[in-house]
């Protein structure tokens, strides 16, 4: 090929020397027969085989993303504290979204020829400078992979968007949960002190009287010192998460009162932590091709635009033909297998998490009820036992032992529909439900 200006700095035999590179190339890029077909059986040779070019415009993952709405009811004690806390978001994830973009949008335009100054020393001292247009005409798919780098790029960036927004409500639920329970607990607590109050002053009278003796007060006095700490314990629990969750609100949102029930059954939607490892898997893919790229001859063209607008073509292999060649190849096709087994695996310990939660929150379930039926049986032997105590037929410290019992049940009754909130507010979270896709 020759230019305007004079022949091409490729000669004949330059050109036989880049075909047989090529050929030797291929060579060493399938050193066994038996190990090529192996590998194309592989899932990480269907990845890197040619697909069609993904853009960020049509792209599935942001898509469905956007259009993910939250299973928090409008209007409710959550909605006002998820609505509170991403308005109040420093917007870090989002930010790097942007970017992300930006930079997707510089890389689709990689296809287009470069201009930039050329600077070159000859042996003779002189100092020349020109303006180079440079095309690439034939690069192994490399600036195709690199827009698809750069798409998959973008993808990741909104599924973390979406696992922080998603995160932050749930962190912020999850504190809300916990002052609830704090709250709960502290209201049977203070109920069964006022019970245990009035019982300390029947028992100051019966010792008084000789009715009782002091080892009895000193066991009742014991249980009312035991209610009284767990008591404030409570309260400073409930005080904590609620200024926690105040400050991540940038509000008063604490002051919300109840519990929001979530829909029992869940949308079936992809975890975000399958989406995370899809959009990951995409990125590895396209660097292993820009990797692989590299092992392969690529042709360009230039033309010096200072020179009269002479014409070249270039040709060769941008990492060498290096000993180890075959190996660093195999590593492409290894690492597309790996990315392709983390998405399954992401999959599969999302289906775990899942199951273990329903597990547990049916568990809860079950526990509760036998709670609440045990807490029944309590209360009305306790209305037996205070009419046994009315009639002087069962003592006092009966009836506290009694009271105590029943407060520790009704504690336990809190605790449980409070944990069951919060393994419902992990499912949700780890589906990406607590917060609308497109308000984030």
């Amino acid at each position: 090929m020759t230019g305007p200006q004079g022949p091409a700095p490729l000669r004949g035999a330059s050109l036989a020397m880049l075909a047989a590179l090529a050929l030797s190339g291929c060579t060493l890029a399938t050193p066994k027969a038996a190990e090529a077909t192996k590998a194309a059986d592989r899932p990480g040779a269907e990845l890197l085989a040619a697909r069609p070019e993904r853009k960020v415009e049509g792209s599935a993952v942001i898509a469905e993303l956007a259009a993910r709405r939250s299973i928090v009811p409008p209007g409710s004690s959550y909605d006002r504290i998820a609505r509170a806390v991403i308005a109040a978001d420093s917007g870090s994830a989002r930010s790097e979204l942007r970017v992300k973009q930006l930079q997707a949008e510089a890389r689709s335009k990689n296809w287009l020829p470069s201009l930039g100054p050329s600077v070159n020393l000859s042996s003779l001292g002189t100092l020349a400078t020109s303006l180079l247009l440079e095309q690439a005409l034939f690069d192994n798919g490399r600036r195709k992979a690199e827009r698809e780098f750069a798409v998959a790029d973008v993808e990741v960036a909104a599924v973390n968007l979406a696992v922080e927004g998603n995160r932050r409500v749930h962190q912020a639920l999850t504190l809300y949960v916990d002052a609830e329970a704090a709250r709960g607990r502290a209201a049977v607590a203070e109920a069964a002190l006022r019970r245990l109050a009035d019982f300390d002053r029947i028992m100051a009278l019966r010792v008084q009287g000789g009715v009782s003796n002091m080892a009895e007060q000193t066991v009742l006095r014991q249980k009312l010192i035991e209610m009284q700490a767990a008591l404030q314990a409570d309260r400073d629990a409930a005080m904590l998460a609620a200024a926690e969750l105040d400050s991540m609100a940038g509000a008063p949102v604490s002051a919300s009162a109840g519990l929001t029930q979530l829909p029992g059954s869940m949308p079936a939607v992809t975890p975000l932590a399958v989406h995370r490892a899809e959009a990951e898997k995409e990125r590895t893919v396209a660097e292993l091709k820009m990797i692989r790229a590299g092992y392969m001859p690529g042709v360009s063209a230039s033309s010096n635009l200072t020179n009269g607008g002479a014409i070249g073509v270039t040709g060769g292999f941008g990492n060498g033909l290096r000993p180890g060649r075959a190996a660093a190849l195999e590593a492409v096709t290894a690492g597309a297998d790996a990315a392709a087994a983390r998405v399954i695996q992401a999959g599969q310990e999302a289906a775990r998490r899942r199951q273990a939660l329903e597990l547990r929150i049916a568990a809860l379930d079950r526990q509760e009820a036998a709670q609440q039926e045990l807490a029944a049986q309590t209360r009305a032997n306790l209305r037996r036992f205070e009419d046994q105590y009315k009639a002087g037929v069962r003592p006092l410290m009966d009836l506290v032992t009694q009271h105590e019992a029943l407060a520790a049940m009704e504690r336990d009754l809190v605790n449980m529909r409070h944990e069951r909130a919060r393994a419902r507010l992990d499912i949700a979270r780890d589906l990406g439900l607590l917060a609308d896709g497109a308000g984030l």
